[in-house]
């Protein structure tokens, strides 16, 4: 029994691992097209030719991209879960007041699957 315990333990913390990964390339995407924008935005200020997009830009668009994709076709329980646990992240705690634990962490399972299933 105790081995089990012990084996889903340790698949949701990698399941945990890999969706933590996914949340930090989008972020990290995020900023760099948001930063890119602003610069973009002086530059077309002060020079009237458009910029065009680097490789980077186009990976970081990319990456948002199969992000919100995924999101959009996840289950709005599992959309929610994904989005304030991982990828807005203010707090913790939020699922206390909707969620009993054993609930969370069952539903936090599915969550993380299917939306890691859109990246494999």
């Amino acid at each position: 029994m105790e081995n089990n315990v012990t084996r889903d333990y340790s698949e949701f913390k990698k399941l945990d691992r890999r969706v933590r990964e996914v949340a930090y390339r989008y972020r990290y995407a995020r900023a760099k097209l948001n930063a890119l924008e602003q610069s973009a935005k002086k530059d077309a200020y002060w020079f009237s030719e458009p910029i065009e997009p680097t490789k980077d830009s186009l990976r970081h668009e990319k990456t948002v991209f199969a992000v919100d994709n995924a999101l959009t076709f996840l289950q709005p329980v599992y959309k929610e879960m994904i989005e304030k646990d991982y990828l807005i992240a203010d707090n913790d705690f939020w699922w206390v007041h909707f969620y009993s634990r054993s609930t969370y962490y069952r539903t936090k399972r599915k969550a993380m699957t299917e939306f890691l299933s859109y990246f494999e």
